[in-house]
């Protein structure tokens, strides 16, 4: 081989591993995980999982966002699915309702293949469960939005809007 075509395969070598850090990026990131109205979930029931999504990415995202409870690592039951349009540059609320059961468990949010399109979810709190009262958006400062005020088992009231 001569010096030129050397230099020429380092050349691609590097591109080549340059392009495929770039696109080891994932094209979403979430920025919270919030359970039920205060961190909360009530065991043995239904509770609100809602994932703030940003679109990192100069692209729109078309697919699909899964939350899979785990045990150690490995899917215990069957996946929720919520089809997911995220504009470039743009963020949007997702929400799943999981069945929480006696125990807490382990839930990852995923939107591809690869690691970087993985996200492990915060374990909740348990609760014995709080009273939600909805307000009326006319009343409120954001409009497009509901509010809702929380009152925890401690007798103290969280404001929340949804």
């Amino acid at each position: 081989m001569t010096e030129s075509n050397c230099r020429f395969g380092y050349a691609l070598i590097f591109f080549l591993a340059i392009c495929s850090i770039a696109s080891a990026q994932s094209q979403l990131q979430i920025e919270a995980d919030d359970w039920g109205f205060d961190g909360r979930v009530v065991p043995s029931k239904f509770n609100l999982l809602t994932l703030i999504v940003r679109n990192v990415s100069d692209k729109k995202f078309d697919g699909v966002i899964s939350l899979r409870r785990e045990a150690g690592g490995l899917p215990v039951d069957a996946a929720l699915v919520e089809p997911v349009s995220i504009s470039a540059g743009s963020k949007r609320l997702v929400q799943f309702y999981p069945y929480i059961g006696e125990s807490v468990d382990e839930f990852e949010a995923t939107w591809g293949r690869g690691v970087q399109d993985q996200h492990s979810v915060e374990p909740p709190s348990m609760s014995a469960g709080a009273r939600v009262m909805l307000n009326d958006p006319a009343r409120t400062r954001s409009m497009p939005m509901v509010h809702a005020s929380v009152l925890n088992a401690a007798g103290s009231t969280i404001e929340r809007s949804l």
